[in-house]
C-alpha cells in the first residue's frame, strides 16, 4: 500500500519538475500554464511529506505497533473538534469553549468507541469525518514499509511513467531532462586570485 503511495507522489513530482522545466526553457508563461505557485508549494510540501513520514515510520517508529494512517496526519481531527463543539453552542467563545472541554472529551470518545461514520446529519451541516472508521482496513500492510532498494525501484517507474506522461504531451522526455541538468559552471577561485597586470 505505501509502495503504490510513494509512486503516486514520486510520480507527480517528477512530472510537475519536468513540465516547470519545460515551461521555462521554451519561454512559456507559468501563470497560464501552470498551477499557481501556492499550489506548487502545497502539493510539494504533500509529496515532501509523505516521503518523510514513510522514511519516519519506518526507521523510528515500530511498525508493528504503530501503522502509518496518512489521513491522521491532518488537520482533520481539529475539524472534528471543532465541529462538536458547535453542536455544543453554535457560535461559542474561547471561554464557552474552555467550559465545553470535558463535554467535548466525551464526544469525541464516543465517536472512537463507535468507529463512528460520517452520517447525513454531519454532513448537512459542513462536517464530514470518517477518519474513525478503520473498517477493511489491512493492518499489515499499512505497518509494511518500502526499503531503501524498493524505493530505489519504484523511483524508477515513477520516472518512467512521469515521462510517458511527458510524451503524450508531444514532448520528448530525454530532451526535458537535459534542460533540467545544465550546470552553471562558476569561475574557478584562481580568477578570483588574479590580479590585472600581474
Amino acid at each position: 500500500m505505501h509502495n503504490e503511495r510513494v509512486k503516486l507522489v514520486l510520480r507527480a513530482r517528477y512530472f510537475l519538475d519536468s513540465w516547470e522545466t519545460f515551461l521555462t526553457a521554451s519561454g512559456y508563461s507559468k501563470t497560464t500554464y501552470l498551477l499557481s505557485q501556492e499550489a506548487l508549494d502545497i502539493t510539494r510540501i504533500i509529496i515532501e511529506g509523505y516521503l518523510a513520514l514513510v522514511l519516519i515510520h519506518r526507521d523510528h517508529v515500530n511498525a508493528v505497533l504503530t501503522p502509518l494512517y496518512p489521513w491522521l496526519h491532518s488537520s482533520e481531527a481539529c475539524e472534528h473538534t471543532f465541529g462538536e463543539a458547535r453542536q455544543v453552542t453554535k457560535d461559542f467563545t474561547m471561554l464557552d469553549f474552555l467550559y465545553m472541554v470535558p463535554k467535548l472529551k466525551v464526544k469525541m470518545r464516543q465517536a472512537i468507541f463507535k468507529a463512528k461514520t460520517s452520517n447525513a446529519k454531519s454532513r448537512a451541516s459542513g462536517y464530514s469525518h470518517t477518519y474513525f472508521d478503520m473498517a477493511g482496513l489491512d493492518q499489515m500492510s499499512l505497518s509494511t514499509f518500502p526499503s531503501d532498494e524498493q524505493i530505489s525501484m519504484i523511483t524508477e517507474m515513477a520516472s518512467e511513467e512521469a515521462d510517458s506522461l511527458i510524451s503524450l504531451l508531444g514532448l520528448i522526455p530525454i530532451q526535458v531532462h537535459n534542460l533540467q541538468h545544465t550546470n552553471v559552471v562558476l569561475p574557478g577561485i584562481e580568477s578570483w586570485l588574479s590580479h590585472p597586470g600581474s
